[in-house]
Parts: structure tokens; C-alpha cells; sequence
């Protein structure tokens, strides 16, 4: 999973499509109920607005998903120098929303669990953090569908947007803090 084109692009900045990196089958709708049910309420976010549900802190947590486990190691080996967390973000319909077009002030590994969703890459020169897609603020450069095993590497700073197409559950593995990880792979 982590090869030579994967850190050359870690260096130059660049976003990592993986592709299917999972059995899609690792991971079902009961295995995220138990995990949701058993996840510690202040550490649980419902958002009634978007119907998001975001585990947060799974990093923290001794009973996650195997393959979790396995990426939240190999993303600690190779970037010893930075904090790894792990967050999962969901909606069980499709009525769910995702957040608006927006970057992220640390490089992300997502990998989509259950379900699909469109994701879109975006360039933008506006000073927000985040907008709206249909704003006219910035420019969809790259996009694709993601499906269970599917899994992304987005710079910090890049801005992204995911739309679902399905109820889904996604995971966010995030390399968090200083150094950036181009300066030391």
C-alpha cells in the first residue's frame, strides 16, 4: 500500500489515488452499529442538521476494525514524526449531507468502509476555509465514485468534497501536527 509512488507524491504535495486497497467485505453495517453503540458518548457527535454521525477518537480506542488497526500502525511507522488519529464519519440514508467543499489543516488518509460516495478534488484562491460547490469560488478538478476498500490521499491544505450516493460510512485517518510529512519522507 505504501510505495515508492505513494511517498514521491507524499513529497511533492501531491493527493494519492490508492484505488481498492480493502476486501469490501471487511467491514458490514452490523460490525458499524456495534462500533457506534459502544463508541463514548463525549466522543460521538450527531449532527441532526446533515444527519452525520462522527465517531471521533477511534484511534484511542482498543476494539476498532482489524484493517483500522493495520493502517493506523503503518501510518505511525512512516510518520513517526507526526500524531495519527482516526475518525469516522456516516449517515445510515441518503439523505445524509457531508460537509461543504473544504481543506484540512492536516494530510488525510480516507478510506470509504460502507456504502459510496462521490469525491471531487477542487482549486481555489479564495482565503475561505470552506464553500458551497455550487458557489462559483472554486474549480472541480478531479472526481471519482468510491466504493467499500477505496481509499485517498489528500495533502493538507487541498481542498475536497464528499457528496454521498448512499447511506455510508467512511473512516479518516489523519496526520496531524508539525512537521508535514513532505518535509521528512
Amino acid at each position: 500500500m505504501f510505495d515508492d509512488k505513494f511517498f514521491n507524491n507524499v513529497r511533492e504535495r501531491k493527493v494519492h489515488w490508492f484505488g481498492n486497497i480493502l476486501d469490501a467485505n471487511s467491514m458490514t453495517w452490523y460490525d458499524y452499529i456495534k462500533l457506534l453503540k459502544t463508541h463514548p458518548q463525549e466522543f460521538t457527535s450527531l449532527d441532526d442538521a446533515s444527519k452525520r454521525v462522527s465517531l471521533m477518537g477511534l484511534h484511542k480506542r482498543g476494539s476498532i476494525p482489524s484493517f483500522s488497526k493495520y493502517i493506523l500502525d503503518k501510518l505511525g511507522s512512516n510518520f513517526s514524526m507526526n500524531t495519527i488519529s482516526l475518525i469516522a464519519f456516516g449517515g445510515l440514508d441518503i439523505d445524509h449531507r457531508s460537509f461543504k467543499v473544504h481543506r484540512d489543516g492536516m494530510d488525510v488518509l480516507y478510506v470509504q468502509v460502507l456504502g459510496s460516495v462521490d469525491w471531487s478534488i477542487w482549486e481555489s484562491d479564495t482565503g475561505e476555509d470552506h464553500f458551497m460547490p455550487d458557489s462559483g469560488i472554486g474549480e472541480k478538478t478531479w472526481e471519482n465514485v468510491m466504493i467499500p476498500g477505496d481509499a485517498i490521499w489528500i495533502p493538507r491544505g487541498t481542498f475536497h468534497h464528499v457528496s454521498p450516493r448512499s447511506g455510508r460510512v467512511g473512516f479518516s485517518f489523519g496526520v496531524e501536527g508539525k512537521p508535514e510529512p513532505s518535509t521528512y519522507i
